[in-house]
Parts: C-alpha cells; sequence; structure tokens
C-alpha cells in the first residue's frame, strides 16, 4: 500500500482513501486493528483528521479509510515510519487482496464523492469551470454580507475573514450541493449516479 510521489503534492494539504475487505468473521478484530493504527497516525506531525465508513453491505465486508495530512512531506514521513510498516504487516491476516489507495489533493477535496469515495475525479478543466461558477457569487455574497459589518477594521483583517467565510462555505455546503446537481456533467453516468 505504497503512496508515490507526485509532483502536484509537493504543496497544500492531501487526502488519502484506502479502501479494504475484510475476510468473514475478522471484522472485529480489523476494526480494533483501525482503532491501533489510528492512534499511532494522530501522533504524527501534520495529520487533519480521519473518517472512515463501515460496509453498509453485510455481504461485502469494505471499508473506506479517510485521513489527510497538511503536505506531501508530513504524509510521506508517516508513510516511510517503521510504526506504519509494523501496523500494516499486522492487518495482512485480516484483509483479503490488496487495499485500493486514491490520494486527493487541492481542488480534487471538492469533488470527491461522498457515497463512492474512490470515484476518480473529474477532468481538471471540468473542476476550473465549476469552481468559479460556485466561487465568484460566492465571494459577492460574503463581501456584501461583511463589508458593512467589518467596515471599521482594516483591510487585510477584512479581506481575512472574508476568505475564511468563503472557504467554509465552499467546503461544507457550496461545493458539495454544486457538485451534486452537476454530477450528470462531471462524472462518468456509468460511475456516479446524478442526482434525482
Amino acid at each position: 500500500m505504497s503512496i508515490k510521489k507526485d509532483h502536484n503534492l509537493e504543496e497544500g494539504p492531501v487526502t488519502v482513501i484506502i479502501s479494504r475487505r475484510v475476510k468473514p468473521g475478522r471484522v472485529q478484530e480489523f476494526e480494533e486493528w483501525t482503532s491501533g493504527i489510528l492512534r499511532q497516525v494522530s501522533k504524527f506531525k501534520g495529520y487533519y483528521g480521519v473518517n472512515i465508513i463501515p460496509p453498509s453491505d453485510p455481504g461485502n465486508l469494505e471499508y473506506v479509510v479517510i485521513f489527510r495530512f497538511n503536505s506531501y512531506k508530513n504524509l510521506k514521513r508517516w508513510e516511510d515510519s517503521p510504526i506504519r510498516s509494523e501496523w500494516l504487516e499486522r492487518v495482512r491476516d485480516l484483509t483479503e487482496g490488496e487495499s485500493n489507495v486514491r490520494k486527493l489533493t487541492g481542488l480534487e477535496y471538492w469533488f470527491r464523492v461522498s457515497n463512492k469515495p474512490l470515484t476518480p475525479p473529474p477532468p481538471r478543466y471540468k473542476m476550473v469551470i465549476v469552481t468559479f461558477i460556485a466561487l465568484f457569487p460566492t465571494i459577492l455574497l460574503v463581501s456584501l454580507v461583511l463589508n458593512p459589518l467589518l467596515g471599521t477594521l482594516p483591510e487585510l483583517l477584512r479581506l481575512a475573514i472574508a476568505i475564511i467565510g468563503t472557504m467554509i462555505l465552499m467546503t461544507y455546503w457550496i461545493m458539495p450541493l454544486v457538485t451534486r446537481l452537476l454530477a450528470f456533467w462531471l462524472y462518468d453516468n456509468k460511475t456516479v449516479d446524478s442526482p434525482r
């Protein structure tokens, strides 16, 4: 389960999505293993957090683990650590086949499909178009709302607050909504169902 270096990953946060199929009868042991390795990774510099998606179908014991680091360098430090190697050795008897690993950086994080996290991101030109469609009105709206409220603050501080507000709105509400609405155009219809 090695994550290959990509020159685009040198800067900025990295999200890693790993899926593993657990052997029948080994689910409890796998979940204990997951808790243990997560305790270890959380001690590493740059670790942002983790989400675990358990299997929704009892007949398909595939777990998806999504974790984040603040940079490729810190992710690589974890990846190359002896602690990680030891924990990966322990999981071999609990899982079937190879794990599937995918990494997201930059804009790709906004375009992940929540119910199918291993779906490849859309082409870059589509990500740019959709980001512009979502970002432009959001910046205008945030500016219109915040400028009267923050009028007495220094310009740089107002700008910083507006950027923080915009990023929060984009990450948690606007991009999930826009990508769901435009899924028919962004993704291959065979991979991602369009919203109904």
